[in-house]
């Protein structure tokens, strides 16, 4: 029985366990057909079919690597558990997705850490390099996703470009487009350290430490693919509750629940929950919620009752709808008079 345990020890490598994680997260992911796992699964029992009847000879690994790995699959069975709560249970709220965002990219980052830890050289070449990298691309993503930010806010509630300098909405903008252009280019760059050997044995002293086999570079590398692609299909499915959730968080600071008309405060009976956004003097953003979404509006102030006007904002897609529908309003009216 120790033999048999023993034998069985030696082939659940952390390659076979990450492809089993994989399976797992497969059987959670929604819009999988079965015959995906199933093949997922022959591959398991193929792999362990093979490391059963072919003896390894690879050199062992050492204690850093080790630790790299499992922390490679504490990374694929946080991720495993992520899914299941987002997909087989009904705790869909933006609060579980910005927790699973968090501890995803934490790990992420301890992972490659660890990596870099494991082959750099005792000068640590490979992460000052790392470090000078992330600290310069840093600066430019943020300065880039900043101007977009504004632009977006700009476009999206019709104000001035000017006046989004130092919105609440603005820095969330901001935010998630730096979130969303750094998660990628920081795996690209994790690739780029895992593939390139020039760079790693510029970085480390190969004659003393070889560098580990490709079964040690799959068992790391694959749980981080993986949770690059994962995540971004939930930011997909949910950004569209993700940026409500965020747009109604900084309205509480952008935006108040009256507004100031005909020398006195004022709110829409109609719409209680509405919050009204100063652009200028008379002039506001009415952001009123409508089911999952936010409507805005145009309010100006003016001298006749009820002292105030609402337009609504629209974009040009919806101005041809408009006058697609008015033309075939037409054409039925006259068909009918005829």
């Amino acid at each position: 029985m120790i033999v048999s345990m023993k034998k069985l020890s030696r082939l659940f490598t952390p390659g076979l366990a990450q492809s089993f994680l994989i399976c797992l997260t497969l059987s959670c992911w929604p819009y999988i057909e079965p015959p995906v796992i199933i093949f997922s699964l022959m591959f398991i029992f193929c792999v362990a079919i093979v490391r059963a009847t072919i003896p390894n000879k690879n050199v062992r690994l050492p204690q850093k690597f080790k630790q790299t790995q499992a922390l490679a699959l504490l990374s694929s069975t946080t991720l495993m558990f992520t899914c299941f709560i987002l997909f087989k249970t009904e705790y869909k709220e933006p609060f579980y997705i910005i927790i699973s965002i968090i501890t995803t990219t934490a790990l992420n980052i301890l992972l490659t850490l660890s990596h870099i830890a494991s082959i750099d050289n005792e000068e640590k070449t490979l992460f000052s390099y790392t470090k000078k990298t992330i600290k310069y691309t840093w600066i430019i993503i943020s300065l880039v996703a900043y101007h977009i930010a504004r632009a977006k806010a700009s476009i999206i509630l019709d104000i001035p470009f000017d006046s989004t300098n130092k919105r609440p909405i603005t820095f969330f903008f901001a935010f998630v487009y730096i979130f969303w252009v750094y998660y990628t280019l920081y795996h690209f760059l994790f690739i780029f350290i895992f593939f390139s050997p020039d760079l790693i044995n510029f970085s480390r002293n190969k004659e003393t430490e070889p560098y580990p086999s490709l079964g040690y570079q799959i068992s790391v590398i694959l749980p981080s693919l993986l949770m690059y692609i994962a995540l971004s299909n939930i930011l997909n499915i949910n950004m569209t509750n993700i940026l409500n959730t965020g747009l109604n968080f900084t309205l509480r600071y952008d935006a108040r629940d009256s507004f100031f008309c005909h020398n006195r405060y004022m709110f829409l009976t109609k719409h209680p929950d509405a919050r009204f956004m100063l652009i200028s003097e008379g002039s506001y953003r009415a952001l009123i919620p409508y089911k999952d979404d936010i409507n805005i509006f145009r309010l100006t102030c003016s001298d006749k009752e009820p002292f105030y006007s609402l337009n609504g904002v629209v974009d040009k897609d919806s101005l041809i709808l408009t006058a697609i529908k008015e033309r075939a309003n037409i054409l039925i009216n006259d068909l009918y008079l005829k």
